[in-house]
């Protein structure tokens, strides 16, 4: 992940970051979340590992992020 992946990353996440799932409502809150993660992830100050897909022209087609498990979610 690099600084100027941010935006197209943003586009992305708010396609999926919905509720309902896919058609609903984009849930602002968590994009600010993961926004500030990615951030945070750049400056390394925290444990997350982010991937980003390119095309062939460098355009940004998708992301990933790699974490330890918060434990709220186990």
């Amino acid at each position: 992940l690099q600084l100027e992946d941010i935006p197209a990353a943003e586009n992305i996440a708010r396609q999926w970051v919905r509720f309902p799932p896919i058609d609903g409502e984009v849930i602002e809150e968590e994009i600010q979340e993961i926004l500030e993660l990615m951030q945070e992830s750049i400056s390394q100050r925290n444990d997350r590992y982010y991937f980003v897909a390119h095309d062939e022209t460098g355009k940004v087609v998708g992301f990933v992020c790699l974490a330890q498990l918060e434990p709220k979610m186990l």
